[in-house]
């Protein structure tokens, strides 16, 4: 071995041989194959740095894909309602024999602890779920606005259930007044 390159093909054979042992499969970052790794395709990816061409360029050499990268809640910017209008998912497509997995809410701990960790999650997260599970865009506008009565709703119920979902605007729940 001489390059790292070289190291990751080989780190990725031996976890790919590990895991195939007790009958599972790899999902890996994106990032060995823009290293040059030869990934075989029955490692699923995730691909957390790059935008939906990526994702479709993987999909058109036949991986098995999951989309993170707008996706990351440890991201101030990434308030529930610009997760909740993102449309890259809806303009993914597949000229391959790939299959897109779905998507995945990340949350990284740097800027984040036991006082703040479950304000940050939802109701971001929720949001997500809400894109993934509902019909596409064309027959299904995800405009926040429009949505913002049903979001504020879901967050009183969450308080009220105890979870620390952070204020959809500003405002007060009946149920969950604190």
């Amino acid at each position: 071995m001489t390059s790292l390159t070289d190291v990751e093909s080989y780190f990725l054979s031996r976890i790919r041989s590990i895991a195939a042992s007790y009958n599972r499969r790899l999902i890996i970052w994106n990032d060995p194959i823009g290293e040059g790794v030869n990934v075989p395709v029955d490692i699923a990816l995730q691909v957390w740095n790059s935008g939906i061409p990526l994702v479709q360029s993987l999909l058109h050499r036949g991986y098995n894909v999951t989309y993170s990268s707008p996706f990351y809640l440890d991201h101030l910017e990434n308030t529930w309602d610009v997760i909740f209008e993102q449309t890259d998912l809806d303009t993914a497509t597949n000229n391959g024999t790939g299959t897109l997995l779905g998507a995945e809410a990340c949350m990284w701990g740097e800027q984040v602890d036991i006082t703040n960790a479950e304000s940050r999650v939802w109701p971001r997260a929720a949001a997500l779920a809400e894109i993934l599970w509902s019909p596409g865009y064309g027959t299904y506008p995800r405009i926040a606005s429009l949505n913002i009565e049903r979001m504020e709703m879901w967050r009183c119920r969450a308080r009220g259930r105890g979870v620390s979902a952070e204020p959809i605007q500003p405002g007060w729940c009946p149920r969950a007044p604190h």
